[in-house]
């Protein structure tokens, strides 16, 4: 696409004026995929002098002259900048009639999640999981041979702290003298701690081993594996391989690596620094040390402790390897972005020892959940545990309300009842006194009719309200008012307002909109991924989602089997048009009502 609009604005501009000698490689146009469009080119501002003509005036000159057929819209921005836009028929054509065959196609391992086998999954985690497996999709589509990959660390101090905070839990719920510190809290632990107990309750009737305690803390790492396992699968994403840490130590790729990595002069024996915050002493056995300050790290990194154990990296650059001598050449991590500073030291690694591998690592940015314009802290569980009872609490509030406002419609109706029975006596001392004017006897009949509106009004939106608090106490994450499509309560990724059909329209452009993003252009995976993580995090709650999907498409193609797929179907389904609705996906979403989406909702409750 970008080949073919420097060819047309070579072609206009050749036009313009034949005599003028410009070079079609000199025709600049860059990619937006945004709000202004999808292109844009500076051709108008850098070619103006040549053909004697301000920006503006070049550029509507190169409009009159451009072929609009395959584009939304054209249009001039700024001093003379030319943006484009393309049709949502036109992309996707050019994605599916486009794709590229590969000849030489790459054996590709995508390592993505690899959450702390020390507790459970969190929000982070989730958008992570979607980025990892959009890109899996990606480069299958274009030919790849693609492995999905899960790497459970369960080795060094954390996994010790880890048994000592379930043998704690154990100890008080048990009166066990164990004498052990808690590290972890939560829930989880008890919960962890309960079922080991179960599984290896003789094993507490005496002093537990080196094996037992290795039994019992594997059982525990396996269960929360699994758990995260399951849940990942249930928002539809699985994995091709579960590598963990203590097998591949016992391969014993450390000499390998040392060897290799000596011979290219890239380590040497020493000390480092000590880290400002420690307080112990040095200890005079010499460590093994890459140097990775010759790939423009901070300092160098030791490969080995004082006792000529590997360190933390060491292990890491062996799981490489081991990707490596399993036949991997396209190595792809997905990290968070607090793992910034550890990617040039693990990637002048590998690449020295391996320098026809191809390293990269896709990082997730860090995302701010709001609340009344606050950022909400959701990176621990215990914080994760105050939101979940926040949102209860706002649900409550919601509840309290409804029930409020059903005591004042009663006392409405009561105070209803007692008019009507004075408008009766009214009306009946009317009839029997002459001297009653048809005015007054007008006013108190449009009286009464003001006050039974009133009191239909109010009915009405004690349903709309008992409505909204049944739906969100049963989802506990967001309610949306069903005849006006504003958000009530809850942690809502935007704020939908306007009627239903307006806050469908709005959802729907969004989503396309994120497809775009996805597909086209891989610097916008991290943003165009929030959208999706929702899906992954409803799964990580065990909760199901209701997606709805127009006549343009079926959700037997691209839809959900655990979630609810709403579907209206007409007799040109699926059309493939839906940038402007047809007649029949206009007749077909007109016929939908908040009732629609209230039954599926309530089918999931």
């Amino acid at each position: 696409m970008l080949h073919n609009l420097k060819k047309n604005l070579f072609e206009i501009l050749v036009k313009i004026d034949k005599n003028i000698m410009i070079n079609i490689d000199d025709i600049e146009v860059e990619t937006l995929f945004d709000k202004r469009g999808d292109f844009t080119t500076n051709t108008a501002l850098k070619f103006s002098k040549i053909y004697n003509s301000n920006p503006k005036q070049l550029a509507n000159l190169i409009i009159e002259n451009f072929n609009i057929n395959d584009f939304e819209k054209v249009e001039i921005a700024g001093p003379g900048f030319i943006n484009f836009t393309l049709k949502d028929v036109t992309f996707n054509s050019q994605l599916i009639n486009n794709k590229i065959e590969l000849q030489n196609t790459d054996k590709v391992n995508i390592e993505f999640v690899s959450a702390n086998p020390t507790g459970p999954l969190h929000l982070a985690h989730g958008r992570g999981a979607v980025v990892g497996d959009i890109l899996s999709n990606l480069f299958e589509y274009f030919g790849h041979k693609v492995t999905r990959e899960y790497y459970v660390n369960n080795t060094g101090n954390q996994i010790n702290e880890f048994l000592s905070s379930i043998l704690y839990s154990i100890s008080n719920k048990n009166n066990l003298s164990l004498d052990e510190n808690q590290f972890y809290k939560g829930d989880y632990i008890n919960d962890i701690a309960n079922n080991c107990y179960e599984n290896f309750k003789s094993l507490f009737s005496k002093e537990l081993s080196p094996s037992d305690r290795i039994n019992i803390v594997n059982f525990a790492i396996e269960n929360l594996v699994n758990q995260t396992i399951q849940t990942l699968s249930s928002a539809g994403i699985n994995f091709d391989e579960i590598s963990y840490e203590t097998n591949i130590m016992e391969k014993e790729y450390l000499p390998l690596i040392l060897e290799k990595l000596n011979k290219s002069e890239l380590t040497y024996k020493g000390q480092l620094n000590a880290p400002k915050d420690y307080t112990g002493t040095q200890k005079d056995n010499d460590l093994t040390i890459f140097k990775s300050t010759l790939f423009n790290d901070d300092e160098d990194r030791a490969l080995t402790k004082n006792d000529g154990s590997p360190t933390y990296f060491a292990n890491d650059i062996a799981y490489h390897e081991d990707k490596y001598q399993r036949g991997y050449n396209k190595l792809i991590n997905i990290w968070g972005a607090d793992h910034l500073g550890y990617l040039k030291r693990l990637s002048s690694a590998i690449t020295s020892l391996h320098p026809e591998i191809d390293f990269s690592v896709v990082f997730c940015q860090i995302v701010n959940l709001k609340r009344d314009n606050k950022i909400q802290k959701l990176s621990k569980i215990d914080q994760i545990s105050s939101e979940i009872n926040s949102i209860q609490t706002s649900v409550q509030s919601v509840a309290d309300t409804v029930s409020a406002t059903n005591n004042k419609i009663d006392n409405i109706l009561s105070q209803q009842t007692q008019l009507q029975r004075t408008v009766d006596s009214v009306s009946q001392n009317i009839e029997k006194l002459s001297t009653v004017t048809s005015n007054q006897l007008t006013y108190l009949s449009n009286q009464s009719q003001n006050i039974t509106e009133k009191v239909d009004k109010l009915s009405l939106q004690q349903e709309r309200e008992a409505r909204t608090a049944a739906v969100e106490g049963a989802r506990g994450t967001v309610v949306v008012d069903s005849a006006t499509g504003k958000t009530v309560s809850g942690v809502a990724a935007a704020d939908a307002t306007g009627d239903g059909e307006e806050t469908k329209q709005s959802l729907i452009g969004s989503v396309l909109s994120g497809i775009k993003g996805i597909l086209t252009s891989p610097l916008a995976l991290g943003g165009a991924a929030l959208g999706a993580a929702a899906l992954g995090t409803a799964a990580a709650l065990r909760k199901k989602a209701v997606l709805y999907f127009g006549g343009w498409i079926s959700p037997a193609i691209i839809g959900y089997d655990f979630h609810e797929n709403i579907y209206y179907e007409h007799k040109l389904s699926p059309c493939g048009e839906y940038k402007k609705l047809c007649s029949h996906c206009e007749k077909a979403r007109k016929a939908i009502s908040a009732d629609v989406f209230l039954k599926y909702i309530n089918k999931i409750i």
